[in-house]
């Protein structure tokens, strides 16, 4: 689904705000007949600009949800095939290193403290490193 408009339309939002003030202004002045069609008018223009606007955020909410669904798919392949160790918890390759620090009780002797995280599942755990 390729939907190739932007996220905020502020025209489309402007002309219905331009409607809301031509209502407005028809109503202070309403006192006849020709001008009650004038407002009626006007309302099913601005109801028209409102469904468009509804269609629209639906439309990008449907294609967000699919982008999302694609990123999972992608996630769920890209680790199928990443030469990653496994984790220890959830057994899936996405064990990998998260930060690195001195071991305080070791960083004479040049010894490191790596923290490792599972991309999945979360679980971490830290491990010394020379």
């Amino acid at each position: 689904m390729a939907y190739n408009s932007p996220i905020f339309d502020a025209a489309s939002i402007s002309a219905a705000f331009t409607s809301v003030r031509a209502i407005l202004d028809l109503l202070k002045n309403a006192n006849d007949a020709q001008l009650a069609m004038k407002i009626s008018s006007e309302v099913a223009n601005l109801q028209g600009r409102l469904i468009d606007a509804q269609q629209r955020a639906l439309s990008l909410q449907n294609e967000n949800q699919d982008l999302r669904d694609q990123i999972g798919r992608l996630n769920v392949k890209l680790a199928e095939t990443v030469e990653a160790d496994p984790c220890p918890s959830c057994r899936k390759k996405g064990w990998h290193v998260e930060s690195t620090a001195p071991a305080d009780e070791f960083a004479i002797l040049g010894v490191s403290r790596r923290f490792y995280k599972c991309s999945f599942c979360g679980f971490t755990e830290p491990k010394f490193a020379q």
